[in-house]
């Protein structure tokens, strides 16, 4: 049982840390430099909370499904729509997440170049 809600306390910070950093780095050029430097300390820290929590996330999605007996449970009890839609939610939230961060490591590399150059 906790783990069910762990699991979803994890892809719920994943998406979150994914969002944050996506909105900060948006405009990152544009602030000023002790801003800037804020912005950069936190992307390494939410990266690194990014990865354990996208790790953990995956390896508790992979048990709950092996295990098996939730998704039964459930099912029996008539919420197989329920479960899809969930876990369909779920998956959504952490590819787009994948995706965000994605976007954000180029867009950091770019910054860090550009301005390593002017």
């Amino acid at each position: 049982m906790l783990n069910n809600y762990f699991n979803d306390m994890f892809v719920s910070i994943v998406f979150i840390t994914a969002l944050f950093m996506w909105f900060a780095t948006k405009y990152l050029p544009s602030w000023r430099e002790d801003t800037r430097g804020l912005v950069l300390y936190l992307y390494e820290r939410f990266r690194t909370i990014f990865v354990l929590t996208f790790a953990i996330a995956v390896a508790g999605s992979l048990l709950r499904t092996l295990e098996g007996t939730e998704l039964e449970d459930m099912a029996a009890k008539g919420f197989s729509t329920t479960l899809w839609f969930k876990y369909g939610l779920l998956l959504l939230m952490l590819l787009f997440s994948l995706w965000l961060w994605l976007r954000i490591d180029r867009g950091i590399d770019s910054y860090r170049q550009h301005s390593k150059t002017t």
